[in-house]
C-alpha cells in the first residue's frame, strides 16, 4: 500500500511505498502511482524552522507529541522570564537598582526584546530618564524600543516624556553656550596654527629645494673632476656636498615642524584634544540619545 503526503505550503507531494524487499521507500509524487490500492493522507506541515528535519521523519502521532512537547517548552521559558521580569520591577520599586538591573537582564535572557523589559533596562540605566551618565551604554535598547510595537512607544512616551523632554531641555541648555565657547576657541587657535602651518611649510620648500640643488652641482662637479684639471672641481663638489648635506639637516628639521603643525591643525578640528570639547562631545551624544527617545513614535523614531 502506498501512503501519500502533500506539503499544502509548497504543494511538493512525496509516496511512501513498500518495495520487492518490503522496505519502505519514499518516491516522488510525479512518477507514475503502482496499481496499488494507496491510501492519501494530508499532512498540515508546521512552520519551517530548525526542527523541521526532525518532524519530517515522525510519524503524525509523534509529529503532534513534539509539538506539544515544544509548546511546554515555550511556556516554561515564558513563565521564568515573566518571573524574573516581575522580581526586577519589584526590588526596582524597592531602590535596589543593581539587582534589578540584573534581574532584567536574566528576563531578558527569557524573553528577548520585550517592551516591558527594555524599558526596565533603560530606566535603571537613566535613572527614570533623569542620568546622562550611561547613554553610550544604551544603543541596543534604544534599538530595540524603536522596533517595538506603536502601541508600546506610545504608552512608553506617556509614562516617560515628561521626564525625557526635561532632561533634553537640560542637556541644551549646557550645550549651546559650550559650543559656542568652543567654537570660539577654535577659531582663535586655527589662525595662530595656520600661521605656524605656512611658515613651516614655505622654510621645508626652501631648504628641499636648497638640498636639491646643492646635490645636482655635486654631481656635475664630481663628474668633471675627471676631465678636467686642477682641483677646482674636486673643491667646489666637496663645497656643494657639505652645504648639500647642511640643506639635508634644515629640510629634516622643517619636516618635522611642519608635520607637527599639520597635526596641531588636526587637532583643532578634533573636540577630543580639549576639556571642552570632550565635554561638549558628551553632550551632543546625550542630546543625540534623548531626542531620539522623544521621537520615539514619530516616522523619525521608527526603524522597520
Amino acid at each position: 500500500m502506498e501512503e501519500k503526503i502533500i506539503d499544502l505550503e509548497t504543494g511538493k507531494t512525496i509516496r511512501l511505498r513498500k518495495n520487492a524487499d518490503g522496505e519502505n521507500e519514499i518516491v516522488d509524487g510525479n512518477e507514475p502511482e503502482t496499481e496499488q490500492d494507496e491510501e492519501e493522507i494530508v499532512f498540515d506541515l508546521p512552520e519551517q524552522d530548525e526542527d523541521d528535519e526532525e518532524l519530517a521523519s515522525l510519524t503524525p502521532e509523534e509529529a503532534e507529541a513534539f509539538k506539544r512537547a515544544r509548546e511546554e517548552k515555550q511556556r516554561e521559558i515564558e513563565e521564568k522570564g515573566r518571573a524574573y521580569l516581575a522580581q526586577a520591577n519589584e526590588l526596582f520599586a524597592e531602590g535596589k537598582k543593581e539587582e534589578a538591573e540584573e534581574a532584567f537582564r536574566e528576563a531578558e535572557e527569557y524573553l528577548g526584546e520585550e517592551p516591558e523589559v527594555i524599558v526596565g533596562i533603560l530606566r535603571i540605566a537613566t535613572d527614570d530618564f533623569t542620568s546622562v551618565d550611561r547613554v553610550g551604554e544604551l544603543r541596543d535598547e534604544l534599538d530595540a524600543l524603536r522596533l517595538a510595537e506603536i502601541e508600546a512607544r506610545e504608552a512608553f512616551l506617556l509614562s516617560h516624556g515628561d521626564a525625557i523632554g526635561a532632561t533634553l531641555e537640560n542637556i541644551r541648555a549646557e550645550k549651546t553656550p559650550l559650543q559656542e565657547k568652543v567654537e570660539a576657541k577654535r577659531k582663535e587657535r586655527d589662525g595662530k596654527f595656520r600661521a605656524g602651518f605656512k611658515v613651516a611649510a614655505k622654510r621645508l620648500l626652501v631648504s628641499s629645494a636648497v638640498t636639491v640643488v646643492m646635490v645636482i652641482l655635486a654631481v656635475v662637479f664630481i663628474t668633471n673632476i675627471f676631465h678636467q684639471s686642477g682641483s677646482g672641481f674636486l673643491i667646489l663638489a666637496i663645497a656643494s656636498g657639505v652645504l648639500a648635506c647642511v640643506g639635508l639637516a634644515f629640510t629634516l628639521v622643517y619636516a618635522n615642524k611642519f608635520l607637527t603643525a599639520k597635526h596641531r591643525l588636526e587637532m583643532n578640528a578634533d573636540n577630543a584634544y580639549s576639556n571642552d570639547g570632550r565635554r561638549l562631545n558628551a553632550l551632543i551624544e546625550q542630546e543625540e540619545f534623548y531626542d531620539e527617545l522623544s521621537r520615539i513614535v514619530t516616522d523619525e523614531g521608527e526603524s522597520e
